[in-house]
């Protein structure tokens, strides 16, 4: 469990992961040295990796979609390696309520998250899927403790 003092430090670095210590320390009052002991010794244990949030549509990725797949158990595996080295899933998640995976994937265009979900289809079982295209993204990656 987090202190209040590492929550009120986290939730800095939530929002901007390159803010200045320095800077946390003048907006918390609470010493730098504090600050960078509290972030060293929680670094290994809940952080998990420092990263930076794209916008891809600005880089001529416009169509994301979130795919829920449910596979034939002996596809599992194969299905679960291919995924986990195609290049256009962003994240993927192992599910439960019936399904396997949830995968996010970001393509060009829709055509292209298509062709994805054709090729999926033709070289594996699969025996349900619900493909949800994201429209707009409203929130992410916001969660403050």
């Amino acid at each position: 469990m987090l202190s209040e003092k590492d929550k009120i430090i986290f939730n800095h670095l939530r929002k901007n992961a390159r803010i200045n210590l320095t800077d946390i320390a003048k907006i918390t009052g609470i010493p730098a040295s504090t600050i960078y002991d509290r972030v060293r010794s929680n670094e290994k244990c809940i952080v998990k990796k420092h990263t930076t949030l794209l916008d891809f549509a600005k880089l001529g990725y416009n169509a994301k979609a979130k795919i829920a797949l449910k596979v034939n158990p002996e596809d599992r595996k194969r299905l679960f390696d291919f995924l986990s080295t195609c290049k256009n899933v962003n994240s993927m998640y192992r599910i439960n309520y019936g399904y396997d995976f949830l995968v996010e994937v970001i393509f060009p265009g829709i055509v292209d998250v298509e062709d994805f979900i054709n090729s999926i289809e033709s070289n594996f079982k699969i025996k349900e899927k619900h493909v949800f295209n994201v429209i707009d993204e409203i929130k992410r990656e916001e969660f403050i403790i």
